[in-house]
């Protein structure tokens, strides 16, 4: 492509030749498809790229407090981009199998963004089937489905926790279930810390023997400085701050009136 520069002003964004020098990488589609016209490229097709990624790093960019700029890790750019560039690439959330171990009020909220938003299929456990529950998921018959945990870890893709603590639920993710779970996989908990056995899990995440792990609740909160969890690449920790939005605390202090005064009803 010999006039490269002009295609560039044109567009206003840089344009990088690929290094078998027989293609471009061209930035905004709006804009790609005009330089690929004007410049006779009519057999090529622009690629877009998801936008939410770039929201996310515009919040990153602006850490509101010093314990998140301290908790930020910095990809280093020039191994990402020439060096490795499937080095963190993750696997796609859509199409994928969803294990809901607790299918609650939460649980069941939870399973319906990734079935309905993401044609994720959904297998559910407890200690009983929950119809009614996976029926208002809606969808087509067979994308949700109760199986056992041993079923549920050995075919999910992401396992995401949603359990109350009780001494029944206390431990369920230990070494046993970590193997059962594939190489592949996610650990979700957003329940409560001591339903995995953090050891476990750490020495599980080491040996790869599961793809990475999503805390949002860890055992104890919380965790000291230098707990071998901040150590790893595949795991992400946060202090407890999942349902840090101004409508949900409302909400879960409308439930908490509402439950003071069914008690008090009751009684």
């Amino acid at each position: 492509m010999s006039d490269l520069g002009e295609a560039q002003y044109i567009l206003g964004w840089s344009i990088v030749r690929d290094r078998n020098d027989r293609s471009i990488f061209i930035h905004q589609e709006k804009y790609a498809t005009k330089v690929l016209y004007r410049f006779s490229y009519l057999n090529a097709h622009p690629v877009s790229t998801p936008t939410d990624p770039s929201t996310k790093l515009a919040e990153a960019m602006f850490p509101q407090t010093e314990a998140e700029k301290d908790s930020m890790k910095v990809i280093p750019y020039r191994e990402t981009v020439v060096r490795k560039p499937f080095q963190y690439c993750g696997s796609d959330v859509t199409g994928s199998s969803v294990g809901v171990v607790g299918l609650g009020r939460i649980g069941t909220t939870y399973a319906r963004m990734l079935k309905n938003g993401f044609n994720c299929k959904i297998l559910y456990t407890g200690p009983r089937e929950k119809p009614e529950n996976a029926k208002s998921l809606g969808g087509e018959l067979g994308s949700v489905e109760y199986v056992d945990m041993e079923t549920l870890l050995r075919e999910s893709d992401i396992v995401s926790l949603h359990q109350p603590l009780t001494e029944v639920t206390r431990g369920s993710i230990g070494a046993k279930e970590l193997e059962f779970m594939k190489s592949s996989a996610v650990l979700i908990n957003t329940g409560r810390g001591e339903l995995v056995d953090q050891d476990a899990l750490v020495e599980a995440l080491q040996n790869k023997a599961i793809a990475a792990a999503g805390l949002d609740v860890t055992t104890p909160e919380p965790l000291p400085p230098t707990h071998p969890l901040f150590s790893l690449e595949n795991c992400v920790v946060m202090p407890h701050i999942g349902s840090a939005t101004v409508k949900t605390r409302q909400a879960m202090a409308d439930i908490a009136v509402a439950n003071h005064v069914r008690i008090k009803i009751t009684f």
